[in-house]
């Protein structure tokens, strides 16, 4: 039985199209408190799209979206009072320093006076950059400004979070400290939906994913699983050999993509390539590698596309 008590958002049926093309089509999905779950597709699937819709930046044609059993449209203060958004652009106005920018976004949500600088400086002190309160945002580094980004969002104390693509452009060390700050929000209880390119940040972070394709949820389930469903345990890259002789040769159950710097991506859904390795290895081919398979090998598999 599937545990209610802590369900925050709840997507039924959503649909949005944009003239003749159908964007977004027929996604449903749950997420509950404690949780991340990623919204997974390449450019252009819809993933932007839906996460719009979930907080009323993008009309829906159809569809229902509930927080806690709160309505979504745009007019309900409730509904807009649970949530914090990270979009891609980070939106700062530059004629405000750091603390100020906070402060102004408080104002939007009817959090005033002392109560909105109390706040200000509890997320500016948790997040690392209260050194900065009184800098324009012009003069933070792309890693500062996601954390101010992400403090903003925190504001109002939601506990639903959209974060899309919230580490796109970052260094990797700025990256790895933003995920740090995403763990500690999903252990303090809070509902999170994270788009994002980098499939090892989905497979660290995320707890369940929700594939989409052309508009629809083509998959879901924990990382691990869909690794295994879709690319079993282990895949083999190869060259050297052709198509045809490929095909000859692979058992029932293989299954084999085109890779884009040249080769195949060969992989045994459900299980191990170990038998292939075996096969593979007697040819004598100029490349063979075998290694754990991973996000990437899956939309490759799905789709012929990675997540570019």
């Amino acid at each position: 039985m599937t545990d209610t008590s802590r369900l925050a958002l709840r997507v039924r049926k959503l649909m949005k199209s944009f003239g003749e093309r159908c964007v977004v089509n027929q996604v449903s999905f749950d997420i509950h408190r404690g949780e991340v779950v990623g919204l997974l597709g390449p450019n252009g699937a819809g993933k932007t799209t839906t996460v719009g819709m979930l907080y009323g930046a993008v009309r829906k044609d159809d569809g229902e979206v509930l927080f806690s059993g709160i309505g979504s449209e745009i007019a309900s203060r409730e509904a807009r009072r649970v949530l914090g958004v990270v979009t891609q652009e980070d939106r700062l106005d530059s004629d405000f320093s750091v603390i100020e920018n906070l402060i102004q976004f408080a104002h939007r949500h009817r959090l005033t006076g002392s109560q909105a600088v109390e706040r200000a400086e509890s997320l500016l002190k948790e997040f690392g950059i209260e050194e900065y309160r009184n800098y324009s945002t012009d003069n933070l580094s792309g890693g500062l400004r996601r954390r101010l980004v992400l403090a903003r969002a925190l504001m109002h104390k939601p506990y639903i979070l959209f974060l899309d693509e919230p580490t796109s452009g970052l260094d990797p060390d700025a990256r790895q400290a933003f995920w740090t700050y995403i763990s500690n929000l999903k252990d303090r209880g809070y509902a999170i939906l994270l788009t994002t390119h980098y499939m090892d940040e989905a497979e660290k972070l995320c707890d369940r994913l929700l594939l989409i394709q052309n508009g629809s949820i083509i998959d879901e389930g924990a990382p691990s699983d869909v690794i295994l469903r879709h690319a079993g345990e282990d895949a083999l890259e190869l060259e050297g050999l052709e198509e045809s002789k490929l095909k000859e040769l692979l058992p029932e159950g293989g299954v084999y993509r085109h890779m884009f710097d040249g080769g195949f991506l060969v992989s045994r859904p459900g299980g191990s390539v170990q038998e292939l390795w075996r096969l593979f290895h007697d040819l004598d081919l100029p490349t063979l590698k075998r290694r754990r398979s991973n996000l990437e090998d899956v939309f490759l598999l799905m789709t012929g596309r990675g997540l570019d």
